[in-house]
């Protein structure tokens, strides 16, 4: 691979944890490039008194994170999540049926714009995700993002304490 993408008379990549990966896997170099995304149909309706994590259920995604925090606090957080993927039945099993935390399955792009849109905040908390349009998304609709510093492209998009929160997983 490294021969073949050393060849290239340019390279590019998504996001500075891409690049980065590039350059610690085969010491090349990558201009990033903003993939953009079409912010249409988001929007904010204000500050809801819940949590809003849309996204694959899949391990590396870490929404057991978001889990854990609702279930070692005391306080009356709830925590909406919206997907499906191959850590469902666990992620469910860990919330063990715990109020505050609600499972939506897959859903439609209106109803996870709604979310978005009524939402406190967006909790996302990948290892090392390549860019995450979830970071994006929020922004568009007015909400901080919680993320982790090892969290990969979210952790250099957020400004911790400015338009959300970096904190150690």
């Amino acid at each position: 691979d490294a021969v073949a993408i050393g060849r290239a008379r340019a390279r590019f990549a998504i996001g500075r944890e891409v690049a980065d990966r590039l350059r610690e896997a085969s010491g090349l170099a990558a201009e990033v490039l903003d993939p953009g995304r079409d912010q249409a149909g988001f929007r904010t309706a204000g500050y809801g008194d819940y949590f809003f994590l849309p996204g694959r259920l899949h391990p590396w995604k870490r929404v057991d994170l978001a889990i854990r925090a609702v279930l070692a606090s005391r306080l009356p957080m709830r925590l909406v999540i919206a997907g499906d993927g191959e850590d469902e039945a666990a992620l469910r099993t860990l919330a063990g049926g715990d109020a505050r935390i609600t499972f939506l399955g897959r859903v439609s792009d209106d109803e996870v714009r709604r979310h978005y849109a009524a939402c406190l905040a967006v909790p996302f908390l990948p290892l090392r995700e390549d860019f995450g349009y979830v970071t994006i998304e929020a922004f568009a609709s007015g909400k901080a993002v919680v993320t982790c510093r090892d969290s990969g492209e979210p952790a250099r998009i957020v400004s911790h304490e400015v338009d959300g929160l970096v904190a150690d997983p």
